[in-house]
């Protein structure tokens, strides 16, 4: 499997590729070196894995109870039980922040040129997602959030490759790392493919954890919604076109085009599509986590307007400059929170 896979990667690198990701390995090498791991949210879930540790159901916790107002699914707490038991968490954490942002990008930058439009979509994917602080928060912190990510991922290259069983398993891994807020996400990707026995097989192995979830989902609701859980959700509640534009960066301008792909919907490339299915499942979140919302939507977004761009090529100009624009500042703003330290209140 490895093997296959670095000869898949050899097959699909260029230098414009490369030349991205580099860009972003080192921003997060330097920050994994220089800095303890980023964001309050791993804290938390370090706790929840040591509530393992010490014998108890995580998932039940009290304080995680009273926080979340219902279980936390387990998967992502056991990939931390090891370095938690070794105390060794520091370390893998900053291991996992340092490859968790360039990686994905690299991934996606691969999808879009082997089964998008090629290197220039590629590119537009990469930069696009530099520029923008949705990605960031998607992909640098380490949470069942950056998890879902590669899940996602993993999940679109099983739908474009036609591996069924990699289908079935980014979807059972998402629903027990993250719940309702990855079966939000992958959900519609996996109806949208129509095949009975995926269908099937995951509903089946999802079930306990969504008829656990969907039992306390009230008391949850009845705390969340309306409540914005962090400033990027305040300021989409109070200021919704201004943090869109800056929150988004470039990806911004794909929120018109999608709506225009969804109505020329026969034309579009297979990846297109399930970008779309994505973002479209992906509303279900709104009600709770309108910052998240545009988290996950960050890479469909990048696939949507780099496609577009590539269809068009007397807008490509004018999408490429607004691109470039928020790549600049995207970037240097990135070296600058590594410069000033800023990482811890980021």
């Amino acid at each position: 499997m490895i093997q296959n896979s670095l000869e898949y990667l050899r097959r699909n690198l260029n230098w414009q590729i490369l030349s991205i990701f580099l860009l972003a390995f080192s921003v997060t090498l330097y920050a994994g070196i220089v800095f303890h791991p980023v964001g309050a949210d791993i804290q938390f879930h370090l706790e929840i894995a040591r509530t393992y540790l010490h014998g108890e159901n995580g998932m039940f916790a009290p304080f995680v109870m009273e926080i979340n107002r219902m279980p936390y699914p387990f998967f992502f707490h056991f990939m931390l039980l090891p370095s938690v038991a070794l105390n060794l968490y520091d370390g893998f954490i900053r291991f996992l922040q340092i490859l968790s942002y360039p990686c994905a990008l690299l991934f996606a930058m691969v999808l879009a040129k082997r089964y998008g439009k090629g290197t220039f979509h590629a590119v537009i994917v990469g930069l696009a997602l530099i520029g923008s602080a949705a990605y960031l928060d998607l992909t640098f912190q380490i949470r069942p959030e950056t998890l879902d990510a590669f899940l996602w991922l993993g999940l679109t290259f099983a739908f474009l490759s036609e591996r069924k069983w990699l289908q079935i398993t980014s979807g059972i891994l998402g629903a027990y790392s993250h719940g309702l807020a990855s079966l939000a996400v992958n959900g519609g990707q996996i109806l949208y493919g129509r095949n009975k026995r995926t269908i099937l097989i995951v509903t089946l192995a999802c079930l306990p954890i969504v008829l656990i979830s969907l039992f306390y989902v009230v008391p949850m609701f009845s705390k969340w919604v309306g409540v914005p859980v962090s400033s990027q959700a305040r300021m989409f509640l109070t200021d919704w076109p201004s943090f869109t534009f800056s929150y988004l960066g470039a990806l911004s301008l794909a929120l018109p085009i999608v709506v225009w792909q969804a109505w020329k919907w026969k034309t579009q490339t297979l990846l297109t599509k399930l970008s779309i299915v994505t973002l479209t499942s992906s509303l279900l979140l709104l009600p709770i986590w309108y910052d998240r919302y545009y988290h996950y939507a960050s890479i469909p977004l990048a696939f949507c307007l780099g496609d577009f761009a590539c269809s068009h090529k007397k807008l490509a100009m004018v999408i490429m400059a607004f691109i470039i624009y928020f790549f600049v500042l995207g970037y240097l703003h990135l070296w600058l929170v590594n410069i000033l330290g800023l990482w811890d209140v980021h």
